[in-house]
């Protein structure tokens, strides 16, 4: 299937490329063949043909460049069109994979969009590179993808876990690793690193790695966060939602212990942008696709 789409787009390419040849070279031909009779005809002197030689090389290059100009501009805008139509194909496969690992518990199936949601924000006021925070955006709705592999009546428990369970709980983030392993793609193995290493902690106390600091990739930094809050805003047929200040008030205590400070900081000064996805969320509970950014502000 893939060297089937690699023959494809080599053979597309191949195609393309030989009708601008083509094109180039007959309408070049013409050119020469019928401006050069003109200059003679016209040209009533050794210095007249010269001139007009000259002009009509001018106007060759100048009708090529517009040319080319016009097919560039044609082919970009066909490019960019592909593109932007597979970048909204793929982002909604990722949010139908999340939702479909939630789908046995209706409480949680909007809580992996807002993570999504979160984690974007945070990578973007940490700084980091817009392609980086458009992964992390995506890939951290599949955080929790291994749930799939996780016994139903363990998902769906509400009491306190016993050892027992809370280790089988545990293995939902190898499970995820194991269903992203020998990603093809950045974005890919941006998933994976986040579904493998959300639950990993700064002081190297989490799971299932037990990485400390640095070690956890960033992706899985913001996501830890994001998770978190969502978890503690979020009420839960067992529980009731904290208000944003508590939650907001034990973000910060576990700030280097749980948290890489540097999220916490980016939580922080974001603090305005992440309360208006919440105020959104609220007014649409039951949506199961990220807004758009201008939505959100509008909340």
């Amino acid at each position: 299937m893939i060297l089937y789409a690699h023959n494809s787009v080599k053979g597309r390419a191949t195609a393309l490329a030989l009708k601008v040849a083509l094109v180039h070279t007959l309408l070049g031909t013409l050119w020469i063949v019928f401006s050069d009779r003109a200059a003679v005809l016209l040209g009533k002197s050794i210095e007249g043909i010269a001139s007009i030689q000259m002009a009509k090389g001018i106007a060759y290059v100048t009708l090529a460049g517009v040319f080319a100009f016009l097919l560039v501009y044609k082919l970009t805008v066909s490019v960019l069109n592909k593109e932007r139509q597979r970048a909204e194909a793929e982002r909604e496969v990722f949010q139908r994979l999340a939702a479909a690992a939630e789908w046995r518990d209706d409480e949680t199936g909007t809580h992996v969009l807002r993570v999504a949601q979160v984690s974007g924000i945070l990578a973007k006021t940490m700084g980091l590179a817009p392609e980086a925070c458009s992964h992390i955006s995506q890939a951290a709705a599949l955080h929790d993808i291994g749930k799939i592999g996780i016994d139903d009546d363990l998902v769906r428990f509400e009491g306190i876990y016993s050892q027992e369970q809370r280790e089988q709980m545990q293995q939902h983030t190898v499970i995820g690793g194991e269903i992203l392993k020998d990603p093809k793609s950045k974005l890919m193995e941006v998933a994976r690193n986040i579904a493998l290493r959300h639950h990993e902690r700064w002081d190297g106390k989490g799971y299932p790695g037990g990485l400390s600091g640095e070690q956890i990739p960033v992706e899985a930094r913001c996501v830890a966060l994001a998770d978190v809050l969502d978890a503690l805003h979020s009420s839960r047929r067992y529980k009731k939602a904290w208000a944003w200040d508590e939650a907001k008030d034990e973000i910060v205590r576990l700030s280097g212990s749980h948290f890489d400070p540097a999220v916490v900081k980016a939580f922080l000064r974001a603090e305005p942008e992440l309360r208006q996805v919440y105020v959104w969320w609220r007014g649409h509970p039951g949506n199961l696709a990220l807004p758009s950014p201008e939505l959100t502000e509008a909340a």
